[in-house]
């Protein structure tokens, strides 16, 4: 997602950037930024085992059409601070992004969602609700944990 920086506006440490809902704390505290889509389309995705990258992510929607059981692990923890790294000021703990997973499949099969190295779920999350059922969506949340280089790391609400 490519984010024209000239249009972000600077609120006294809170940022707006145009075409995004993005509110965000002082860098380094730990409010959040929340990062929607940009008006990109949403990516399509038709294979049996996929990892949802940051970019994916940061779209707002992902339609995934296989016509069997899919396995999708999220991307790594730094290509997903990278990512709001480049999309923002700059990555704080408790910046969260959120998507919409459709699974659009055309015959049987759920959709089990995974976590990429330095994810986790939150433990409140049951392993019933990990999956997204055959022409049902879920709303993916991913928040933040941790925004330092080499040990970047985010937790999974859904």
């Amino acid at each position: 997602m490519a984010v024209n920086k000239a249009q972000t506006i600077d609120l006294s440490g809170n940022d707006i950037i145009v075409r995004n809902v993005l509110s965000a704390a002082s860098s380094g505290s730990t409010g959040f930024k929340w990062l929607g889509t940009n008006g990109t389309t949403p990516p399509s995705v038709t294979t049996t085992t996929s990892t949802y990258t940051a970019a994916n992510m940061l779209s707002g929607v992902i339609v995934n059409s296989a016509a069997t059981a899919v396995t999708a692990t999220l991307d790594t923890a730094a290509n997903i601070v990278a990512a709001v790294n480049s999309a923002s000021s700059g990555a704080n703990i408790g910046d969260m992004i959120s998507f919409e997973l459709v699974n659009g499949g055309s015959s049987s099969g759920a959709i089990t969602v995974g976590a990429g190295t330095g994810g986790a779920f939150d433990a409140n999350v049951p392993a019933a609700n990990k999956a997204v059922a055959i022409n049902l969506a879920k709303t993916i949340f991913v928040r933040l944990t941790n925004v330092t280089p080499a040990s970047e790391a985010y937790v999974i609400y859904m």
